[in-house]
């Protein structure tokens, strides 16, 4: 029903848009949507001498376009936060229901 729009045309692929945080101070070692099989998978970590992240940011965003109309969620399958000793921080995600309509 959707298809993420990609971020950056001039790369193979189909990537989404990396947080400004991790655009500057980062390394993103993964960054790649599949609208075939509906999936996004992207990991991204900071680089000395970044300070850690305290409050809120974007990691990243990413654009969909309604490819027909209908009733469907965005919902996120794995998601993990680490601290800088590589210590995991808790994390909640939400599905979002959308009504697509192209």
């Amino acid at each position: 029903m959707l298809e993420i729009v990609d971020a950056d045309p001039t790369a193979p692929g189909v990537q989404i848009h990396v947080g400004k945080t991790f655009a500057t101070q980062g390394f993103v070692a993964l960054n790649r949507a599949d609208n075939a099989s509906g999936t996004l998978d992207f990991a991204a970590t900071l680089v000395a001498p970044a300070k850690p992240i305290e409050g809120a940011l974007r990691v990243a965003s990413f654009d969909v376009v309604g490819l027909k109309q209908g009733d469907t969620e965005i919902a996120f399958d794995v998601v993990k936060l680490a601290s800088t000793q590589a210590r995991a921080i808790k994390v909640e995600s939400t599905a979002l229901a959308l009504s697509v309509m192209p």
